[in-house]
C-alpha cells in the first residue's frame, strides 16, 4: 500500500459518509487507514509515498492532508455543454496500433495470456486478424504460433496445433460475455479482452 492509494480510499469513504476508522477497516492490531497515513508523515512535515522512502512527495502530501482533514473529493467533474460527460472510442482507427488482451485455454495446459498489438487497416477488426497479429506482435512472444483455417470465413478449428485433428470446437467470449463458436469473422471491438476456449 502507498500513501496516495490509502488517502484516496479514505477520501472515498469520507465522501460516502463512512467512518474510515470503523471496525470493518481496523486490523487485528487495531490499526486503521488513518494510522497508516499518519505513519507516512516525515519529521519535517511532508508525507512519503511508500514506507521507508524517507523523502517527502508532493502528491502524497496533498492527498494525505486532504484525507486526514476529513475531506472527500474536492472537485466535481466538469460537464461540457451539449456533450456527454463520458466519451469513448467505439471503432478502431486505421493505422493506429492498439493493444488487446488475449487469453487462450486449451484445457490441458496453463492459460496462455498475452497482450496483442494490432494495427488495423480499417475501423473493423476480426478474430482472424487478432490471431494473425498475435503470431508476430504479442507479449509475451509466441502467444500464437498458428491457427486454422488460414483463410475464409469458417470456424476456428485449431490454435497452436490443438485440437489434433482439427475440429470446430473453439468457443470465444468477449469481455466476459457469453461463449459462442469462434470464427475467423468474429467481430472484435477496440479494448476488448478475448477469451478463447477449446470446448
Amino acid at each position: 500500500m502507498n500513501t496516495d492509494t490509502a488517502a484516496w480510499v479514505v477520501e472515498g469513504l469520507n465522501a460516502c459518509g463512512i467512518n474510515p476508522q470503523g471496525g470493518e477497516f481496523t486490523t487485528s492490531r487495531g490499526k486503521t487507514p488513518i494510522d497508516f497515513l499518519i505513519s507516512q508523515q516525515l519529521p519535517e512535515g511532508g508525507f512519503q509515498y511508500e514506507a521507508e522512502e524517507g523523502e517527502p512527495n508532493l502528491y502524497s502530501s496533498q492527498d494525505a492532508v486532504r484525507a486526514l482533514a476529513g475531506a472527500g473529493f474536492t472537485a466535481a467533474p466538469s460537464k461540457a455543454k451539449g456533450q456527454k460527460l463520458w466519451l469513448y472510442e467505439k471503432k478502431f482507427t486505421a493505422s493506429d496500433t492498439t493493444e488487446l488482451g488475449l487469453i487462450i485455454n486449451t484445457g490441458s495446459s496453463p492459460l496462455q495470456v498475452c497482450s496483442v498489438n494490432i494495427t488495423p487497416t480499417s475501423a473493423k477488426v476480426t478474430l482472424a486478424s487478432v490471431l494473425e497479429a498475435a503470431e508476430t506482435a504479442a507479449t509475451p512472444a509466441g502467444c500464437v504460433s498458428g491457427f486454422t483455417p488460414a483463410s475464409g470465413k469458417g470456424a476456428i478449428t485449431s490454435i497452436d496445433g490443438s485440437p489434433n485433428p482439427p475440429q470446430a470446437s473453439w468457443q470465444v467470449s468477449i469481455d466476459g460475455g457469453p461463449e459462442k463458436q469462434a470464427t475467423r469473422k468474429t467481430p472484435i471491438g477496440i479494448g476488448d479482452t478475448i477469451y478463447l476456449k477449446e470446448a
